[in-house]
């Protein structure tokens, strides 16, 4: 009888190992030379360990045996820090500058053109057949009251938002595929009222069973389970309160106080909660981070959690926006790749415009990782009693938290993805990357070991000091002084792009520079 685990024969010990996480794996490679060796030496307990430190989860993996996959994992990891592309296909679509808008989720390029053509482009097979990865479908909605789509391939589910004329907003949920109603979808779509303006500026945000539409001025909110058919919350502007008092009154819904103006943007968080960020020119000049939770199975009224305030600003300066982004929120692995981004490894970026006077605005990107804000919906966390939101001054979380470095005005949406950022440089013939998933001792040992690997024109560096924002124009009452690690990697690439998308596995590259142009090209790196 084994009187100790070390007892136990390696192969059984294994088995009992494979059910430990990747965090305990480590700890217990450090207990014995034989432990430590059982864990080295077993493919298994690598690429459980090796998924955790990539922020990833684990997909089909088909035939592929657990050393390929592995294998497979540690290529993707070098391609990205060295920056080494397997191919560069080169595609035409509509211009971003003249398209009603356009997605880039799992693979799938997507564009609802100025006419009524929806396109969608699969990334992983336009480089063996661009024809064959092109899809043509016109939704039968007259441009003119289109406004916004989004989606999510890993639930091939497709939600459009459209104005009629009689100023009815329709929110439908289609398959990707196929454009029909989604078969899990409760209703084939759900109406409220909203003036048809065809310059509406809204987002819709996928989190699941949760789809969220959000328009900014003024500022209203829709949260609907789409599967029970169930509308969670509804903010509508004060002319439609008659719809509001209907809706209550019918869906049995606790009437909602009216969103705080002037709200400059919004993000799903999780199927469970969000965030909104706010500033106004008088008390709240600073601005502030709003979290918010919510029960997602019936109507109710979401609950502000938390409030964390960003950087004080100095008396003549406020807040002109701020546009958050955040990679897509996808309900399941990526079917056609063994290993997918972890939801709760994803970084937020704030991008900020501080305005100085009439002539003089300073850009700022603040980013913060979604699971730092989504911590704050923990009652344990917050240490709280559960009736008042708690209020987080700068100081206590943004130091250590956070990182902010100087921005530009670049608002393009699908410019972060998981924990990594796309960015343009002011030469536009070079792209910089900024990997805010890095663990530094882990990124050090691989920094060493990876240096010589790098492609022609790429420079990395491992930023675990802190940095402090320029601050020549005094915005701020004091020096903002960041410190959360962060990899940068600056490639050189031959064609000019001014700006960067991203995916898991790709870079897209484009040139706007010509505003006036119907058609361009845009440039995939496959990594």
């Amino acid at each position: 009888m084994a009187k100790t685990l070390n007892d136990v024969p390696p192969e059984m010990l294994w088995e009992i190992m494979a059910f430990l996480d990747a965090r305990t794996l480590i700890l217990s490679s450090s207990v014995c030379r034989l432990w430590n060796e059982i864990v080295k030496s077993s493919p298994g307990l690598q690429y459980t360990i090796e998924l955790w430190a990539e922020g990833m989860v684990r997909g089909p993996s088909g035939t592929l045996t657990r050393a390929e996959t592995l294998e497979m994992l540690r290529e993707r990891r070098r391609a990205w820090r060295n920056m080494e592309w397997k191919s560069t296909t080169v595609a035409e679509i509509e211009s971003l500058q003249v398209c009603r808008a356009y997605e880039l989720v799992s693979g799938i390029f997507a564009q609802q053109q100025t006419g009524p053509e929806f396109v969608a482009l699969s990334l992983s097979r336009i480089v063996q057949d661009a024809e064959s990865a092109r899809s043509d479908y016109p939704f039968g909605i007259d441009p003119l009251d289109f406004q916004d789509f989004a989606v999510d391939p890993t639930l091939d589910l497709l939600v459009i938002v459209y104005v009629l004329q009689g100023d009815l907003a329709h929110v439908e949920c289609r398959t990707l595929s196929t454009k029909q109603v989604h078969p899990l979808a409760a209703h084939s779509s759900i109406v409220f009222p909203h003036p048809h303006d065809p310059g509406m500026l809204l987002s819709i945000g996928i989190a699941d069973d949760i789809v969220a539409v959000f328009f900014l001025d003024p500022a209203e909110l829709i949260l609907y389970n789409w599967r029970l058919g169930t509308i969670i919350s509804i903010y509508v502007r004060p002319e439609f309160r008659l719809f509001l008092l209907v809706f209550i009154l019918t869906q049995k819904q606790p009437a909602l106080e009216p969103l705080l103006l002037p709200i400059q943007d919004f993000h799903l968080l999780s199927p469970r909660s969000y965030i909104l960020a706010r500033a106004n020119e008088d008390e709240n000049r600073s601005g502030q981070i709003e979290i918010f939770t919510f029960d997602g199975d019936s109507p109710n009224a979401p609950k502000r959690v938390a409030t964390l305030e960003l950087p004080e600003l100095a008396s003549r300066g406020l807040i002109a926006s701020i546009n958050v982004q955040m990679g897509p929120f996808c309900a399941n692995p990526n079917p056609n790749t063994p290993f997918s981004k972890a939801n709760e490894r994803r970084i937020c970026m704030f991008l900020i415009r501080y305005n100085l006077d009439v002539n003089l605005d300073v850009w700022a990107r603040l980013f913060v990782h979604s699971s730092w804000l989504e911590r704050y919906t923990l009652p344990s966390v917050r240490g709280d009693n559960g009736t008042e939101p708690t209020i987080v001054p700068w100081d206590e979380w943004g130091p250590l938290n956070s990182r902010m470095l100087a921005g530009d005005d670049h608002r393009w949406i699908r410019q972060v993805h998981g924990e990594r950022a796309a960015l343009p440089c002011q030469n536009k013939h070079s792209l910089l990357v900024l990997d805010f998933g890095v663990i530094p001792r882990r990124a050090e040992s691989h920094l060493l070991s990876e240096k010589s690997s790098g492609s022609p024109g790429s420079a990395t560096m491992l930023e675990v000091e802190p940095s402090t924002m320029p601050n020549e124009h005094e915005v701020f009452v004091e020096e903002v002084t960041t410190s959360l690690p962060y990899r940068r990697t600056i490639r050189s690439v031959e064609k000019r792009h001014d700006l960067f998308l991203i995916d898991e596995d790709r870079i897209i590259g484009m040139n706007l520079e010509d505003d006036t142009a119907v058609r361009q090209e845009m440039t995939v790196y496959t990594l």
